[in-house]
């Protein structure tokens, strides 16, 4: 051991204060073993970094950091022009506040966030910058999707400008929906981490913000002081280090249940579908004229000549076509089905909602690359940002439409804002159940093989007066039933004459024409279809529904309560329909199967 530590003190001799800092805190806690392997890449290191090789002289101490073995992403200089690296996480730069990032984002947003941290007055500040630089570069997406989320989820924001700012009241919002209050971090200290971060001096805020006002930076800043009060604040064990409080915040608390700011992605979805794009294209020339008509009467061209509309206009745009609001709508089918299971829709679209559309369709163009602080932007939306905010809003006001996709949505706020079709038309039309037979008697009825002209007539007439819409699936057994009742349209025709002379007679041949309630009853006793399921009772109330209809013509001008021949079908089909699903839990049976199975089994062979 004393040899170990002889040569270990050879080595940190040649090393600068703050290397030799660094590499003391990661050799404690190490085995022997683990110490000489660190000794010889240390050794490495400085031979690699020596002129010439082998070992160094006193003379050249060069400047290196062993907390972790690292490979920059940028291309390596020429040996001629070699310089030493810094690794991520090492204040080995003379003159550095902060390392710098080894990756490179498009738009740079990540090293200018990194540049402005300040995190100096914490404990053991800069051992843990390497790993606590690894754990926000991992989610600093979402992290800044999370950030413009809470930006505009209290006060709201009427500009881009004010979604890049965060007051007390979102911060708190965040706090509370991350779930960070704990026994050890409450209400005070968060809002004291608010103060500390927004209180630094001689630091640039994001566009011109005013005091206690957060920039993404400070955003990110505060919560790595939150992740390290929470784990350290009033607790006696073994100090947890920034790094560790961090990533542990972001894995149980904001990642899980933090809010996200989805405008990227909607504006992405609407540039991507084509039936979008569709609907702009076939709208275009109203939709302009109605921006420019508006535009005209804000009177504030800017001064690259685009013509825009303001929050006010867009507004009261939405509110004068009944856009802006809660709305419910019952739906409707033209299929006859249970009432419940018709759904009410809602549709909404509130006047926050529709404040945040109009900021989220403003676009931002950044004044020079890779800053925070320098965005031109527009107070009001040109023609293109005007047509985002109308994608924008069509996805919100039917979001819980679920039969319309997204270019359905946009279409209908479309129309609805062109004054050519209301909100509930739109939902009514969308929602509605439509019929999948197309099956019309006259034109689609053809005549049977053994069937002539006038009889085809005679039957195409009688089924032009059944009304059977009541009966569940109306009209989708149309066409099954024609054929039934076609093929035994004959039969039946024989049959009706006899019993409407059965019981009372008949003095002239418009009596032969018309049936009582005693002659239905006596039909039915004779078909024997009184059942469990249906009994006379039934039988009665059928007869009565039957010849019950209002403004249908009566054969040879009956009086009420008597049956002419297309309401005796009728009443045939409705006893088929009640003798098979009356009071039945099975599934329900189709009309026409009940009909095709009451003429088998008991009319046709008893009547």
């Amino acid at each position: 051991m004393e040899e170990l530590a002889t040569r270990w003190n050879d080595v940190l001799d040649l090393l600068d204060a703050d290397d030799r800092k660094v590499v003391l805190f990661e050799i404690e806690g190490k085995t022997r073993a683990q110490q000489e392997a660190m000794l010889r890449e240390v050794y490495a290191h400085i031979s690699d970094d020596s002129p010439g090789g082998g070992k160094p002289s006193s003379a050249r101490k060069p400047q290196m950091s062993f907390a972790r073995k690292a490979t920059p992403r940028s291309a390596p200089a020429s040996p001629a022009q070699h310089a030493p690296w810094y690794p991520p996480g090492s204040r080995l730069a003379a003159g550095s506040s902060l390392p710098f990032s080894p990756t490179r984002f498009k738009d740079n947003k990540w090293e200018e966030t990194w540049r402005l941290l300040d995190l100096s007055d914490v404990r053991d500040h800069p051992l843990w910058l390497m790993d606590l630089h690894d754990v926000l570069f991992g989610c600093f997406h979402e992290l800044h999707n999370i950030f413009t989320h809470y930006c505009k989820s209290i006060s709201g924001a009427e500009t881009a400008r004010d979604a890049e700012l965060m007051d007390m009241q979102e911060w708190l919002a965040f706090i509370r929906d991350c779930k960070i209050v704990s026994k050890s971090f409450n209400r005070g200290l968060a809002e004291n981490v608010f103060v500390t971060s927004t209180s630094h001096v001689n630091r640039p805020k994001a566009l011109g913000d005013v005091d206690r006002q957060m920039a993404f930076y400070e955003f990110v800043e505060a919560i790595c002081r939150c992740a390290y009060l929470r784990e350290n604040y009033s607790v006696l064990r073994k100090l947890v280090s920034v790094d560790v409080s961090v990533e542990y915040l972001l894995d149980e608390c904001i990642l899980p249940y933090a809010q996200r700011d989805m405008s990227f992605e909607v504006r992405v979805t609407l540039e991507a579908d084509a039936g979008v794009r569709k609907a702009f294209e076939v709208y275009g020339e109203p939709l302009w004229a109605l921006h420019s008509q508006l535009a005209r009467q804000r009177r504030t061209d800017e001064a690259n000549g685009r013509e825009t509309l303001s929050m006010e206009q867009v507004l009261e745009l939405l509110q004068s076509q009944g856009i802006v609001g809660d709305l419910s709508v019952r739906q409707l089918s033209e299929v006859r089905v249970p009432k419940h299971t018709l759904k009410t829709y809602r549709s909404v679209l509130t006047v926050a909602k529709a404040k945040r559309a109009f900021v989220e369709s403003q676009r931002a163009e950044e004044a020079s690359m890779g800053t925070i602080t320098g965005f031109e932007l527009s107070m009001g939306l040109d023609y293109e940002e005007f047509l985002e905010c109308l994608g924008r809003c069509g996805l919100l006001k039917y979001d819980q439409i679920e039969q319309m996709r997204p270019a359905d949505r946009v279409t209908a706020l479309i129309l609805n804002v062109l004054g050519r079709m209301d909100v509930p038309s739109v939902i009514t039309a969308a929602t509605l159940v439509r019929a999948l037979s197309t099956f019309v008697a006259n034109r689609d009825s053809q005549p049977l093989p053994d069937e002539s002209e006038e009889d085809h007539a005679k039957f195409l007439e009688m089924w032009s007066l059944l009304d059977l819409s009541d009966i569940r699936d109306h009209p989708e057994f149309n066409h099954d039933l024609h054929d039934f009742l076609q093929q035994a349209f004959a039969q039946l025709r024989l049959i009706f004459p006899f019993y409407c002379k059965s019981i009372s007679g008949a003095e002239n041949a418009r009596d032969a024409e018309l049936m009582d309630m005693q002659e239905w009853l006596a039909f039915i006793r004779d078909c024997k279809i009184v059942s469990k399921s249906f009994n006379r009772g039934l039988a009665e109330n059928v007869f009565v529904t039957s010849t019950s209809h209002v403004n249908r013509p009566k054969a040879l001008g009956d009086v009420d309560r008597q049956m002419a021949f297309y309401e005796f079908v009728e009443a045939i089909c409705r006893c088929a329909y009640l003798r098979e699903n009356y009071s039945s839990q099975k599934r329900q049976v189709p009309l026409p199967e009940c009909v095709a199975h009451m003429l088998d089994e008991c009319i046709l062979p008893y009547a």
